[in-house]
């Protein structure tokens, strides 16, 4: 502000440009203080609305926690090894080998949103 009201001294400028020139930098500098005050309850808000949705979109809850991935990939598993039998093995070893995928697949979902929590 010192810096911005030299110039216009140096300008000349007369007194409305003075009043201009304050009240732009105290809006200015007024939003910005108010964003760095409320920026992370905003961010907050918006990690849990979104982990909210995420958790209504699967239907593991409310709220969707990286275990709560993992779970539904060693639910998934389980499973599969349930309804396995020796009587057919080649479907069984299909069977176990996709699940298995999916279970890493979804446990490295589970990691990638664990960073990403952390991160946020």
């Amino acid at each position: 502000m010192v810096w911005t009201f030299g110039m216009l001294a140096l300008r000349k400028a007369d007194l409305g440009d003075f009043y201009a020139e304050f009240f732009r930098f105290t809006v200015f500098t007024g939003f910005f203080w108010w964003l760095l005050t409320n920026g992370p309850r905003f961010a907050t808000d918006i990690m849990d609305s979104l982990r909210t949705l995420g958790g209504m979109a699967t239907g593991t809850g409310a709220t969707l926690t990286p275990s709560g991935i993992v779970d539904i990939g060693f639910d998934i598993f389980f499973k599969v090894l349930d309804q396995s039998s020796l009587w057919s093995p080649v479907d069984s070893a299909a069977g176990i080998l996709l699940s298995a995928a999916i279970l890493i697949i979804l446990a490295l979902i589970g990691v990638n949103m664990l960073v990403l929590l952390v991160s946020g």
